[in-house]
């Protein structure tokens, strides 16, 4: 849950960037709990958020059943939470990175 705390705090401490490889949205197996997403809605850190597209704790439907902030970004892959991907899939996720890094505010 690094992501999920980094976010809560990312605007108070001040933080320039937050990359997070895996947001856990929603606990698979525990109900809805909105504190785990609430705060992404007016979060003004720019945030890139790499997903898998199969992730058990929010997939491909985070991005129409969460309201998100426009300073965050999303960006899928095909894989789990686990994020297990091949070396050009981690190739494109550290560009990916890299870009949203140096890209100005």
């Amino acid at each position: 849950s690094g992501g999920r705390v980094a976010s809560i705090i990312a605007d108070e401490m001040g933080i320039h960037k937050l990359v997070c490889i895996g947001y856990p949205f929603k606990h698979p197996s525990q109900p809805e709990d909105p504190g785990r997403y609430l705060h992404l809605v007016s979060i003004k850190t720019p945030v890139l958020i790499l997903q898998g597209s199969r992730d058990e704790y929010g997939g491909v439907e985070v991005t129409r059943r969460y309201t998100l902030s426009p300073s965050i970004r999303m960006i899928f892959f095909d894989t789990d939470h686990h994020f297990l991907v091949d070396d050009a899939q981690w190739q494109a996720s550290l560009e990916c990175i890299l870009t949203f890094i140096n890209a100005s505010r």
